[in-house]
Parts: structure tokens; C-alpha cells; sequence
């Protein structure tokens, strides 16, 4: 999945964008939008499908508050014919639904003789700085990458939305970030930020932490995959095989992470020389000024650049 987003204006945000990608797949009758709170007038914790249900009365449903069950709900309806997208309000609550995620919706496909097909996409916002505190502002998308059937994404400011919040055959999983919903999209035609000397590898709102701390001062390749499983790792193999060194970012705990995944899938290869992981090991705070501290930021990548760069 590229990173392009051609047809959006200049101001369009992003949360807009991703209304105006659900307002299509409603279109379609069999479509479905579950979640807490999605009906007007609150659309969702962020205001996401705020008027939605002003369109499609009978498509956007608010649920009871119960992740696991509404899960459930999910899977059953798509069982019955129905194109499900399922809003769980915040990321951290997305543990909440992981006997679902794993024992039924991954298994069903396979598990009885055919292929079951189960049109479903699960959207969430993930990520911190905002100060919602440990419970709110987690990052946790290694606990749901490697799950068999089930395809996870990432969403940065330079994502290409057209048809990722479509239910396909294969049940997806959408990470969006709180901090990424007022951002307006921003119109490139780069996948690579195309240099030589070093990879960078990140995804999601890190993308944002990478490029102010790196803008155009270093000879760095900076690799954004919207896919995080399975894991679209051409681009970044090709960048490793030049430069030998990886650093990834990302806000999470980088013990078996997304990025420790990059590292071993390149050296699997034979092509990685050096490689760093950069994350948060420990609690998110309640504090904003202390999560901006555990959290990478700026400082942290450019050090973590200048360290890999010295080996």
C-alpha cells in the first residue's frame, strides 16, 4: 500500500478523509458502522463519523460499551452476509478483544473444510501525546501484527486512504493516531525519502518525529509502509542492501516489535550490517510534559542517527 494521497485537497484533514472513506462503503446497504458512541452527536471519541448517521440511519449503530462482544457482533454479522467496520474507541481497549481477534475471527476462515470469507475492518485511534495518561496513550501494535488472516495498517499523514477501510475477503485492522486526526493530509509522491547512507524505518505518527528530526540534513533513507502485516518489505530491503544500516522508530516497546520484525527479516537476508531499535520501554505518564520525555521524540532519533552512523 503506498503512502500517495493524490485526490485529496490541500486542506482536506485527515479525519475527513477517513469520514468521506467510510461515507463510500456505506453506500453499500450491506455495510454496517459499529461502535461506542459513532452515531451523532458525538462520531466517535474523535469525531470521526460525526453525521454519519444523519446519512445512513440504519447502517450507524452505537453499541454497548463491551469490546469483546461487540467484536463478537462483528464477526457474526459478517457471518450472515453483512460488510462490517467496527470502531473500538480507543487502541488500549483493543486488548479487550484479542480472545476474539485470535480464537475466532483468524481461524474461521479456515477451520472448516472451505474458505469463510470475513469482510470486517476494525478501525482504532492508537498512539500518545496527548496526555490521556497510561491506560489511553499506549502504542500496541506488536500485540496484534503476526495473527494469522488477519492484515494490519498503519496510517500516517501521507497515507493513500482510497480502499483501505473497504471490508475485503480478509479481516483488517486500521491503527490510526490521535495526534493525526487535525492534521491536514500532505501531498507527496514518495514512498522513500530517497538518500543513501543510513535506513530509517518507522510508521504511523513516528513518521512525523522522524522527518523533524532528520528533515534533508543526513543521507537517510526513511521507509513509512501503511502495512505492518503482512509486512511489505521490498522498498526496505532494497534501501538496506545500499546502506547496510537500520534504525527503526516507534513509540512502543521495541522488544518484539514491528521494528525488531524489519531488523531480522533483513538480516535474514544477509544484507544488514548495523541496526538500532528506538522506542518507549516503559509506562506511559500521566504527565503530558513526562510522556513527551519517555516518548521518542526529536533529540532521541537524531542521537540515535548519530550514534548508528559513528559504528
Amino acid at each position: 500500500m503506498s503512502v500517495v494521497w493524490q485526490k485529496a485537497r490541500k486542506t482536506m484533514k485527515i479525519k475527513h478523509a477517513i469520514r468521506n472513506e467510510l461515507r463510500r462503503e456505506l453506500s453499500d446497504p450491506q455495510c454496517i458502522l459499529l461502535g461506542e458512541d459513532v452515531a451523532s452527536p458525538q462520531g466517535g471519541a474523535f469525531g470521526v463519523t460525526k453525521g454519519l448517521v444523519n446519512e445512513f440511519p440504519t447502517q450507524v449503530l452505537n453499541t454497548p460499551i463491551s469490546e469483546q462482544a461487540i467484536t463478537g457482533l462483528a464477526i457474526g454479522l459478517a457471518l450472515n452476509g453483512h460488510k462490517i467496520i467496527l470502531e473500538i474507541m480507543m487502541g488500549d481497549f483493543l486488548t479487550l478483544c484479542l480472545d476474539q481477534l485470535l480464537n475466532h475471527m483468524s481461524k474461521i476462515p479456515e477451520m472448516y473444510g472451505k474458505r469463510i470469507d470475513l469482510p470486517i475492518v476494525i478501525r482504532t485511534p492508537m498512539g500518545g501525546r496527548r496526555g490521556y495518561g497510561p491506560t489511553h496513550s499506549q502504542s500496541l501494535e506488536r500485540f496484534f501484527v503476526g495473527i494469522p488472516n488477519i492484515k494490519v495498517y498503519a496510517i500516517n499523514r501521507e497515507t493513500y486512504f482510497l480502499g483501505l477501510y473497504k471490508p475485503q475477503r480478509t479481516p483488517q485492522i486500521v491503527f490510526e493516531y490521535k495526534t493525526l486526526y487535525e492534521q491536514d493530509i500532505v501531498l507527496k509522491n514518495n514512498y522513500i525519502y530517497p538518500y543513501s547512507d543510513m535506513t530509517i524505518f518507522t510508521y504511523g505518527e513516528m513518521l512525523r518525529e522522524v522527518l523533524d528530526a532528520i528533515g534533508n540534513k543526513t543521507t537517510t533513507d526513511i521507509i513509512c509502509p501503511t502495512r505492518i502485516f503482512p509486512l511489505a518489505g521490498d522498498v526496505l530491503f532494497d534501501s538496506v542492501r545500499k546502506t547496510g544500516k537500520l534504525l527503526t522508530v516507534e513509540e512502543g516497546t521495541p522488544f518484539a516489535s514491528i521494528g525488531a520484525e524489519a531488523i531480522a527479516q533483513c538480516a535474514e537476508r544477509g544484507i544488514l550490517k548495523k541496526a538500532m531499535r528506538l522506542g518507549n520501554d516503559g509506562i506511559v505518564p500521566c504527565s503530558m510534559k513526562l510522556e513527551n520525555e519517555v516518548l521518542p521524540g526529536r533529540k532521541d532519533i537524531i542521537e540515535a542517527v548519530k550514534r548508528l552512523a559513528s559504528e
